[in-house]
């Protein structure tokens, strides 16, 4: 039985995505992604609408192993970090690259007031 259409009204912000169903791809090969591409941009053409962003991503074959994968204390920490800062989280140098490139190279300093340096003249 078809979905009863929904009310959308407008000025809103929606987060839509298509997904597998009962573990089967959604796409096989390279030309599904590139249809679906395709069909995006038509439907685009024809339905013109505000898209914040969109992205296709595959499921790699080891999914269940990655995410059960159990975290170190210290990863867990600097998920709470990145979280707590409002920064990027990943390795040091992909943190920097991305901070520079969001204007959020504020978020990697420490916090508080740096510390006084003591100079004799």
């Amino acid at each position: 039985m078809p979905r009863r259409a929904r009310v959308a009204p407008g000025g809103l912000v929606y987060h839509v995505l298509n997904r597998w169903v009962a573990g089967l791809p959604l796409f096989r090969k390279k030309q599904d992604y590139e249809a679906f591409e395709r069909i995006m941009i038509e439907a685009h053409q024809r339905h013109p609408t505000r898209l914040l962003a969109w992205c296709v991503i595959g499921r790699p074959r080891n999914w269940v192993r990655l995410v059960n994968e159990p975290v170190t204390d210290k990863e867990v920490e600097g998920v709470r970090t990145c979280i707590a800062r409002n920064r990027p989280f990943g390795s040091e140098a992909w943190q920097k690259q991305q901070a520079k490139r969001l204007g959020l190279l504020h978020t990697l300093r420490r916090e508080g007031r740096p510390k006084a340096i003591n100079r004799k003249n």
